[in-house]
């Protein structure tokens, strides 16, 4: 019996751990940064900001009157920050894109790499699924052997020189048909490389490819 609960005591500490690891992970929509915004009336703003990618808003503490106004993404052209968490300044700017309909809405989108032809673009989201414990841990299945872990995920975007947005979706041909003039060439990169599209150190070398030719 004192074995038992030995285990289960040092279990729910593992556990501790766990979802403080997981709560780490921050979400935008919770952390003020110090940057800049550029509205689409020309207004250009300096302050603390936070933004959520989900509700595409903006939010900026006015530090003259230490009140908080909301912009949507139709509202700012684009916005910049320094990430002290990733010692680096982070660019987003609001770009049409259409989803799974025709509509297209304004969205933000962090350049990642920018190019004459081609420019990489990215979005973090928010994703939730279930880990698995080692069995026999919860004891004699008394509790459920699993529990529920959040991790940031990476979308990548192209931008092409026309303006448009294209999702990469898990699906290298979206970013293939980009580059249908130098197919031959972009192809053979790839191989010679024996590069993972899904990967963003990757993308980020065919495109730096694909814009020099």
């Amino acid at each position: 019996m004192h074995t038992f609960f030995s285990a289960k005591h040092y279990f729910f500490f593992f556990l501790l751990l766990v979802f403080s690891e997981v709560k780490s992970q921050t979400p935008s929509e919770t952390v003020w940064h110090h940057g800049e915004i550029y509205l689409f009336t020309e207004q250009h703003l300096k302050g603390k900001i936070k933004y959520s990618l989900d509700n595409n808003l903006l939010q900026y503490l006015d530090p003259s009157t230490n009140t908080m106004k909301t912009y949507t993404a139709s509202q700012v052209e684009w916005f910049e920050f320094f990430d002290k968490g990733r010692e680096t300044v982070r660019v987003f700017y609001a770009l049409p894109y259409s989803d799974k309909s025709d509509y297209e809405r304004l969205i933000f989108l962090e350049l990642l790499w920018q190019g004459d032809k081609l420019s990489l673009l990215t979005r973090e989201q928010m994703i939730e699924y279930r880990q698995d414990m080692m069995g026999g841990m919860w004891g004699m299945g008394m509790h459920p052997n699993y529990y529920f872990r959040q991790e940031i995920k990476q979308n990548f975007f192209i931008l092409n020189d026309k303006g448009k947005v294209i999702a990469h979706q898990d699906d290298d041909q979206n970013i293939l048909n980009q580059m249908q003039d130098e197919r031959d060439k972009v192809l053979g990169f790839i191989q010679n490389h024996r590069l993972r599209l899904n990967r963003i150190s990757h993308l980020k070398r065919l495109l730096m490819f694909y814009n020099a030719l």
